[in-house]
């Protein structure tokens, strides 16, 4: 991960504030989307880290017991909120891929800070803790 461009880019933030408005002491919070954070980080999946995980996929019949991620897929998100409420990504949209493309049992994933079951197959998790067989 490259963390200077983040630190690099949080200093002209401050600077940029205190140039317009002047010093204030407390706290100030900066808040950055996935996409920027990973751009930033250079942390962001590649097309072809993308289609690698798809033919690991195809060289096992596109057969898995369990999908696990951080983040749900884009239909997951739509599910979730509604369309608008949520973003779509690369990240969501790979993932919407991945799991037309693949047979699999469960999908759990925890990125919305809920519990909640999508429907049968898609599970966000948070603070619950499950057994899976």
């Amino acid at each position: 991960m490259n963390f200077k461009k983040l630190e690099n880019n949080l200093l002209d933030m401050i600077q940029e504030q205190q140039v317009k408005i002047g010093y204030m002491s407390g706290v100030t919070r900066f808040y950055y989307p996935l996409q920027s954070l990973n751009r930033l980080l250079g942390t962001e999946l590649t097309e072809e880290e993308m289609q690698h995980g798809l033919d690991i996929l195809k060289q096992h019949d596109n057969k898995v017991d369990y999908l696990l991620t951080h983040s749900p897929s884009t239909s997951e998100l739509i599910l979730m909120g509604g369309k608008g409420l949520y973003e779509s990504d690369i990240l969501t949209d790979y993932l919407e891929k991945v799991k037309a493309e693949c047979d699999y049992k469960k999908h759990f994933f925890g990125h919305m800070h809920v519990n909640r079951a999508i429907n049968e197959k898609d599970i966000c998790l948070y603070e619950q803790i499950i057994r899976i067989n």
